[in-house]
């Protein structure tokens, strides 16, 4: 039983530092309150201050978010403009779209269809 939760709650990421100030993060499965949530906060906090200041967060393969996820990538949003940067959320699946169009952080948001598009604008 423990497991199956553990399965059900997975959250799988993958950073790729593209240069010094440019880091693409892929997030696989549910992002949600809990441990797995607080050690990808940890991640990208500790990219923002080694100085990263360009975030490309996939999330193409992220099926569920909840209210604790959305605002802690708000969070971030605002630590990385803070930093004189830019964070830009990729391919959000229609489920994860219409929470950030119905809480109103589309707004706040930059959000890109693929990844090309969303690169294209970053100094590599």
């Amino acid at each position: 039983m423990v497991i199956c939760v553990g399965v059900l709650m997975s959250l799988e990421t993958d950073i790729n530092q593209l240069s010094p100030t440019t880091a693409v993060v892929t997030l696989r499965g549910r992002l949600s309150l809990g441990i797995n949530l607080s050690l990808l906060q940890a991640q990208l906090t500790t990219l923002i201050d080694r100085g990263t200041n360009q975030i490309l967060l996939d999330m193409g393969q992220v099926d569920h978010i909840d209210s604790a996820a959305l605002g802690m990538i708000v969070h971030i949003n605002g630590e990385v403009r803070t930093h004189i940067g830019e964070l830009r959320v990729v391919a959000p699946q229609a489920r994860v779209l219409g929470l950030f169009k119905m809480t109103g952080t589309n707004h706040l948001l930059n959000i890109y269809q693929d990844k090309g598009s969303a690169l294209a604008g970053f100094n590599l």
